[in-house]
């Protein structure tokens, strides 16, 4: 049993060390720790945002329903539901989706930091979905198919190069000078 228990002891050591260190880092971050792997974890379901309040500044994991109303819950357990959400809100950080709020006034602030005016929320419905469902820049199949029949000519030309060099016989004369020189008469 000695054996089981010095592994349990060791286990269990690692553990609360990584415990601690986790708890003081997301101390030190304010709550952004726990609050982007609960974002990272739930695999689109929840938004990063950061929370501007008259003191502070703090992160909260928030959800956009289906109308793209968005869904926060304060520190002090207050539900926050702003509207009129566009893409020109939402940004990525880390991976994830960011929307900055202004908690004390309830509303969205945009990239450079203006507040958001009051708009339907269907109008801009289609553009937020496209910007949060926006494609790779890379994906052009077009340009893919291009770049696959460059790579597989450019392979032909090297085993056609490699197959000369391998099957070319030796030279077995030097040339001179004078046999290859052509007589020019004036």
């Amino acid at each position: 049993m000695t054996g089981i228990n010095s592994v349990l002891w060791i286990v269990g050591s690692y553990v609360v060390v990584v415990a601690l260190i986790f708890i003081v880092i997301n101390f030190l971050t304010k709550g952004f720790l726990s609050q982007y792997l609960k974002v990272k974890m739930s695999r689109g379901k929840h938004t990063l945002i950061k929370c501007n309040d008259v003191t502070d500044t703090y992160y909260k994991a928030g959800k956009i329903d289906s109308k793209r109303n968005l869904i926060i819950k304060d520190r002090f357990k207050k539900i926050h539901t702003l509207t009129g959400l566009s893409i020109e809100y939402v940004r990525r950080e880390l991976g994830v989706n960011l929307i900055e709020v202004d908690i004390v006034k309830d509303n969205v602030i945009k990239r450079d930091f203006s507040l958001a005016k009051s708009y339907d929320t269907t109008v801009y419905d289609e553009m937020l979905q496209r910007g949060i469902m926006l494609p790779k820049l890379n994906d052009n199949p077009i340009l893919e198919n291009l770049l696959k029949l460059v790579a597989f000519g450019t392979f032909i030309g090297v085993c056609v190069i490699l197959y000369l060099l391998v099957t070319a016989e030796p030279i077995s004369c030097v040339a001179t000078v004078s046999n290859l020189a052509p007589v020019v008469n004036i």
